[in-house]
């Protein structure tokens, strides 16, 4: 992530199924000093772009296969 500039003011979006992976994902995004912006993994892709953008989510970290339109 700080190859992506992610940094302390970094919004960084976490989009998972509960797993080891988000846990790992949630250690790192603190790591870098910057917030992370949960998104529930049921909700519908269309919701998912409106919070991703409302929230200026600069990166996206998800274990979801889908496509954004």
């Amino acid at each position: 992530m700080l190859e992506r500039g992610v940094g302390a003011g970094s919004r960084v979006g976490v989009w998972m199924k509960r797993s080891i992976e988000m846990l790992v994902a949630l250690l790192a995004v603190s790591k870098t000093g910057a917030a992370y912006v949960p998104v529930h993994a049921s909700i519908p892709i269309r919701r998912v772009e409106f919070i991703l953008k409302d929230a200026q989510v600069g990166v996206l970290l998800t274990n979801i296969e889908t496509k954004f339109g």
